[in-house]
């Protein structure tokens, strides 16, 4: 599934919980870790300053805490038999991720976010949104309280769409790496079907027409996850997919969730859908989000 995942770190607390989890997730599947350090071109302290000589101390200084940085990801790397690599990287951050990604041919990234409170909980960071929305491969994002351990729950939010489909053969092989339980989750949206027709409400015939079509994505995911020898668990429920994908996850103790992205090209590319990016911005675990390979 995993040969090489790519995991950038900042040297913040998030992207050491990422370093650990991509670790966790490379030696269930056999994987080999790459971590990158980016040197950025233009931080703040180098476009305030009119010194060239300050500007190269700047970089210079930014370059040593790189290599710590990368000596730290190593040190968390000695217990396990993970193969790792390191690398620091100059450039545009968001941008040098993405091109290395594709020199590697990575098959998925793994990376820090915020994962702040209040209004700043609705930030990713521009560089983890950017590689989330532009990377051909799965991106898992990471909290920096999220503690990595064996992945014991694995939540599939489906609509029943192709995308999701993609985003449940991933979990299903993760699922079975980590011998975990996969929870299928449909959420039926009165609300939003209500307003397609400007009513305020639908009669009991469309809502359990919208409810078959629920639990058909989500018995499917269940079904495909037997058929792997995992076991499955298939859940319908009503109202906003998103929050109830973050009651979810909180209320069964979930340690990833796994759901798709729409893989378009040009400017439809920067978008990810409504729920995955709020699930992404929100939800208190990390997620996987994995593009559906197509560009329609």
């Amino acid at each position: 599934m995993y040969d090489t995942i790519l995991v950038p770190t900042d040297g913040s607390e998030a992207a050491a919980r990422a370093v650990d989890h991509a670790l966790l997730l490379a030696e269930a599947t056999d994987a080999s870790v790459h971590v990158l350090y980016v040197v950025n071109a233009e931080p703040d302290e180098v476009a305030a300053s009119t010194d060239e000589r300050d500007a190269e101390n700047v970089q210079d200084s930014l370059r040593r805490f790189g290599e710590r940085t990368l000596d730290d990801a190593d040190e968390r790397a000695a217990s396990t038999a993970v193969p790792v690599e390191t690398s620091i990287r100059t450039g545009v951050p968001h941008e040098e991720i993405l091109a290395d990604a594709d020199e590697r041919d990575v098959d998925a990234v793994v990376m820090g976010t915020h994962g702040r409170s209040g209004l700043q909980r609705y930030l990713l960071g521009s560089v983890a949104e950017r590689v989330v929305r532009l990377a051909d491969c799965p991106v898992m994002t990471v909290h920096g309280d999220d503690d990595a351990s064996p992945y014991e729950r694995i939540l599939v939010p489906t609509d029943g769409s192709d995308c999701a489909a993609v985003a449940t053969e991933h979990a299903v092989a993760i699922a079975r790496a980590f011998d975990a339980e996969l929870h299928a989750l449909s959420a039926v949206n009165l609300v939003e079907a209500g307003g397609l027709f400007n009513a305020g409400g639908v009669d009991s015939g469309f809502v359990e027409r919208l409810e078959e079509r629920a639990q058909t994505g989500a018995d499917a995911v269940v079904e495909r996850a037997r058929d792997a020898d995992v076991d499955g668990e298939a859940t319908v429920v009503h109202g906003v997919p998103h929050e109830e994908i973050g009651e979810y996850v909180s209320s069964n103790d979930v340690d990833l969730v796994v759901m798709g992205t729409h893989g378009r090209s040009g400017v439809r590319r920067y978008l990810l859908g409504s729920v995955t990016e709020r699930v992404l911005r929100t939800v208190s675990a990390p997620v996987l989000a994995v593009r559906q390979r197509d560009d329609t």
